[in-house]
């Protein structure tokens, strides 16, 4: 007995076409179940409209359909030709459809009794189905070969291979429950009852024939339940339920013959042919078995006609034609030898390639993980990816964003800016009393002093803003879109505040201030470098100003060399104290030096602006200066020439003198003068 096989997948919805020709394609591969005449017309009318477009995937796709619909109605041949060229079309270009093919093919040519074509496509099939990762595939294949298995009289193996069909559906997500996958899985379930009655579990087979019928109707899948019902008269058979075996009988022969499946048209009519004769009516009995071994010689179905040959013996000896039966028996036993030994020839060549499928199989599984491990791998190394990243952009020991994400940001925000106007804020804030606590508790304890310090900025900003570790002790603060400088003064406030609270270090309280400086654009700068050098000196002046405390640039309008240039040069202008270039004087020795330094030979005196050294005498006491500022006495000193030189006032007070020892000397930075301090 021929069990049914799975039905074949869906179209491929990424490939859009027309929409008559996919909607005929749909109506056609899902109606081949129902009606299929209905199917066949569909499929016939999308093959020609896709000639037409001269799409040979939809080409390929309908004449597949087509070959499934004659497989259906048991024409063979027309399936098998409809294959062939379904097959030339699209292997090696739409494997989704050349699994169909190949699958189909597969069926076909078990159908027919070729055991080694058979078993050669359910290979190319497997092959496929791993190439495309496709598990509802590899569940029709696993279905398809249960069902040769089943042939060689393996029903262990087969009731096996059907059940590891349905785990494989079963395994599949919810959204690739199609309607098509929903078919498949009931198709699997009746093979599996199919094995169960094989294996003489009648019972059991009966128990799960009540859900495949069940769900054939709910699907309305015609040709599934014609088939269940006529394996389900063979049970009620064994069981002796003969009058509920032979409605089985009666209801699957109107599905099938208004399907035209001619195959189990046959089988379903040796079923209603044993049923009458043990009913004790050999007339109807023999007129089913005539017409069961008419249509298996017609199909050259040998299996049938062994079985119609048997049992048409058995109904005529019954009638006491004993000449006819021994003529019928005669024939079944040499059908019965040939069947033998095809079982024998089949049996060689599916177990000499189940040796082949076991390896591929094996090869599925070390391939599955291989790409596990890899899987695996991958995601080690994008987590170390991810940490080289976050390396690479924040602060190693307090987590904060480094320099170099402060800069990124900054530049974004003022790009923005110029298109989107907006205001922008940028805060340092270095630690008063830090050294303290290194010096005291060790630079473990200033470790943890930091990382305390970067947890109270991160909770009082918003996410939107950006707290930045810079170097050492020193932080900085980039707020985005504020509303001007008293906003930022509020926010400058909370932080001197809340940083003045104790620090619990080991269980020892340690108590710090800081000092803040800020800068606003627009308003005090335009640049990156200019923003951040306007904070950094606004810090410098909140520290010489008795530090713990907040302190604003403003009046930043020309270019100015501060003491502390790392930043490099800003606009600046105004007269602000700490804004105010030191300008200094390096006059040559005379001859009445200290004898312990040799007399230098005469040279031109420097002069030092802040941290520019020259030849060139500045302008004139009073006049304009190199940028359009005036200095005053205040701030013109003399560099020494000599070590241990003392620098001397040039014309009166000076202020925050840098002492500058050129041609690779040392620095020496000068201490606050008044006047006459000299």
């Amino acid at each position: 007995m021929t069990p049914y096989s799975p039905p074949l997948p869906e179209a491929d919805p990424q490939h859009q076409l027309p929409l008559d020709v996919p909607r005929l394609l749909a109506e056609a591969d899902h109606l081949k179940y129902v009606r299929v005449d209905d199917a066949q017309r569909l499929a016939e009318q999308a093959r020609r409209s896709a000639e037409a477009l001269n799409d040979e995937r939809s080409q390929a796709l309908a004449l597949t359909i087509l070959g499934g619909c004659a497989f259906y109605r048991s024409e063979y041949d027309a399936a098998l030709t409809h294959h062939a060229q379904a097959h030339h079309l699209s292997r090696g270009r739409y494997p989704d459809i050349e699994l169909r093919v190949t699958n189909g093919l597969s069926v076909l040519h078990h159908q027919r009794g070729d055991y080694a074509q058979a078993m050669t496509f359910a290979l190319d099939s497997l092959q496929l189905v791993q190439a495309l990762g496709d598990p509802a595939g590899e569940a029709r294949v696993l279905s398809n070969m249960g069902n040769m298995h089943w042939d060689i009289q393996e029903y262990d193996r087969a009731l096996d291979l059907h059940r590891e069909a349905l785990a494989r559906l079963r395994q599949l997500p919810p959204e690739q429950w199609t309607p098509g996958v929903s078919a498949q899985v009931v198709i699997v379930q009746l093979n599996t009852a199919v094995a169960a009655y094989h294996l003489g579990q009648y019972p059991q087979t009966l128990q799960e024939s009540d859900a495949v019928l069940a769900q054939c109707q709910a699907l309305q899948l015609h040709q599934p339940e014609a088939i269940m019902r006529t394996y389900r008269a063979f049970t009620l058979l064994e069981l002796g339920q003969l009058e509920a075996a032979e409605q089985e009988c009666t209801h699957a022969l109107s599905l099938h013959r208004a399907g035209g499946d001619r195959d189990h048209q046959a089988m379903t009519l040796i079923a209603r042919g044993r049923v009458r004769l043990q009913r004790g009516q050999p007339d109807d009995a023999t007129v089913d078995l005539q017409g069961a071994l008419q249509l298996a010689q017609d199909l050259q179905l040998r299996q049938r006609e062994s079985e119609a040959h048997r049992w048409l013996a058995e109904a005529l000896e019954h009638q006491g034609a004993h000449q006819d039966a021994l003529r019928h028996f005669k024939r079944f036993y040499a059908l019965q030898r040939e069947l033998h030994d095809l079982t024998l020839d089949r049996k060689t060549k599916i177990l000499t390639v189940q040796a082949r499928v076991l390896s591929l199989q094996r090869e599925a599984a070390l391939e599955r993980d291989r790409r596990a491990s890899l899987e695996q791998v991958n995601a080690e190394l994008r987590r170390a990816e991810e940490h080289v990243r976050h390396l690479a952009y924040h602060d190693a020991l307090t987590g904060l964003p480094n320099r170099k994400l402060l800069m990124e940001r900054l530049e974004q925000a003022l790009s923005r800016a110029r298109h989107v106007p907006a205001r922008h804020g940028v805060m340092f804030i270095d630690l008063d009393g830090f050294k303290r606590v290194n010096d005291t508790l060790g630079h473990a304890s200033g470790d943890v002093l930091l990382q305390q310090v970067a947890l109270r900025l991160q909770r009082m900003l918003r996410e939107t803003d950006t707290v930045a570790r810079m170097a050492g002790d020193e932080f900085v603060v980039f707020a985005q879109d504020t509303s001007g400088a008293g906003a930022l003064q509020l926010v400058g406030d909370r932080i001197v505040e809340a940083l003045r609270s104790p620090f619990s270090i080991g269980g020892t309280d340690v108590q710090v201030s800081a000092s803040v400086g800020y800068a606003c654009f627009p308003d005090d700068a335009l640049t990156v470098d200019s923003l951040l050098h306007c904070a950094d000196t606004a810090m410098y002046r909140a520290k010489r100003h008795g530090k713990n405390r907040v302190c604003r640039h403003t009046d930043v309008e020309a270019v100015v060399h501060s003491p502390r240039t790392r930043h490099g040069p800003v606009t600046a202008g105004g007269t602000d104290e700490a804004k105010s270039p030191v300008l200094t004087r390096h006059r040559p020795r005379s001859s009445g030096a200290s004898p312990a330094i040799p007399e230098q030979p005469e040279a031109r005196p420097w002069w030092v602006v802040g941290d520019t050294a020259s030849t060139e005498a500045p302008p004139r006491i009073g006049g304009p200066g190199p940028v359009g500022s005036a200095f005053t006495p205040a701030s013109v000193a003399r560099v020494p020439s000599r070590p241990g030189e003392e620098v001397r006032q040039d014309g009166g007070q000076y202020r925050g003198v840098d002492v500058v020892r050129l041609a690779g000397q040392h620095h020496r930075r000068g201490v606050r003068h008044g006047p006459g301090q000299g």
